[in-house]
């Protein structure tokens, strides 16, 4: 094999740095502006998204606050034995609205579990099925929030075929009152 001239030489040179140059443009430098690009509009993007969220955040009231209010619409203000004669109160108000005769009423122990207490109360009445279950939905909807626990109708007195003897067993959970030290 032949020497190279000294013209080959740097004949040979400039050819490999502009390779080199070429492939390192080509295949370093472009992909990586490439993937710098495409990352710079992924965090504009996502920019976009979190100042729209931001936005909507400052708009609505927070979770924390609607939790607040639920925590204190649920909160136990009152005595034990206070909690049950309103909600006794309250069922009879709604029977007495509904000209429904109550013929048993019995409160039940109330159930303390963790952070919250429930309170229950079973009742009999002699009713039409209809108006039982408009006194449910009553009975389930704001302002009372009462639990339905458990239904059962029996056949009514044989004198009035249309009326329904119905057992029912309602309860509302209340957050634990603090005990004061």
């Amino acid at each position: 094999m032949r020497r190279l001239t000294p013209r080959e030489k740097l004949i040979f040179g400039i050819c490999t740095i502009t390779g080199v140059i070429y492939f390192g443009y080509n295949f370093v430098y472009k992909p990586i502006e490439n993937r710098k690009q495409l990352l710079n509009s992924t965090v504009t993007t996502q920019m976009r998204h979190l100042q729209k969220d931001l936005r909507l955040m400052q708009d609505n009231p927070s979770e924390d606050d609607q939790y607040a209010q639920l925590a204190e619409y649920y909160k136990q203000k009152n005595s034990n034995e206070q909690v049950m004669s309103a909600m006794i109160a309250d069922i009879q108000a709604v029977t007495n609205q509904m000209s429904l005769k109550i013929s048993d009423l019995k409160p039940q122990k109330d159930k303390t579990t963790g952070l919250f207490t429930q309170f229950s109360v079973s009742l009999t009445l002699d009713s039409s099925f209809s108006d039982m279950i408009k006194l449910l939905a009553a009975l389930q909807n704001t302002p009372h929030n009462l639990d339905v626990d458990e239904v059962s109708f029996e056949k009514g007195s044989s004198r009035v075929n249309d009326l329904l003897r119905v057992r029912l067993s309602l309860s509302k959970p209340y957050l634990a009152k603090e005990e004061v030290k």
